[in-house]
């Protein structure tokens, strides 16, 4: 929050105005996210519809300009935290993969993605417990990413993970 607040200029009141909807809307984020009477489906379709009410809110509280800047800034920490998914399809982008690396990279991916939609699923671990097992995680997939990238794709990988990792546990700790 301090460096959205920072990176937006946004006033004491619009601080206040925001901290009360995030906190507002967290408790529903979680309580749904740990819905096991839902089917995927309805928890994606009502998690949606959360996220819009919730860009709704803060649409009322930031100036036009400071609404498209937290937008853009959504997107980043979708890419870098909390959507997985995006994060992996930019870093592989970023790699310039041949068509050959991509396609045999594809079963390592998608194998990657089921992990990383069931950890984040899961409600038993804590955010520390969730980013040791995404180290592990990382640790795993090592040998076969190796296997497919010359060695400077590999350590821009590594390098794009750690700090994704390192960004995900700042958010916690900023979170604290």
């Amino acid at each position: 929050m301090q460096d959205t607040a920072k990176e937006l200029n946004l006033t004491d009141e619009q601080k206040n105005k925001l901290q009360v909807i995030i906190r507002g809307q967290a408790g529903k984020l979680r309580d749904l996210r740990q819905d096991t009477s839902l089917a995927p489906e309805d928890k994606k379709e009502k998690l949606r519809a959360l996220r819009e009410e919730i860009t709704a809110e803060v649409k009322k509280v930031l100036t036009p300009e400071q609404f498209e800047k937290w937008k853009a800034k959504q997107g980043q920490l979708a890419a870098g935290g909390g959507a997985p998914l995006a994060r992996v399809k930019e870093a592989i982008k970023d790699l310039n993969l041949s068509d050959q690396q991509q396609e045999q990279l594809k079963p390592v991916y998608q194998e990657q993605m089921g992990k990383l939609h069931e950890l984040y699923q899961d409600t038993s671990l804590s955010i520390p417990e969730k980013l040791e097992k995404l180290k592990e995680m990382h640790k795993e997939i090592a040998p076969k990413l190796k296997k497919v990238m010359d060695a400077e794709q590999y350590a821009k990988w590594e390098k794009d993970v750690d700090q994704w990792i390192e960004q995900l546990r700042q958010r916690f700790q900023d979170a604290k």
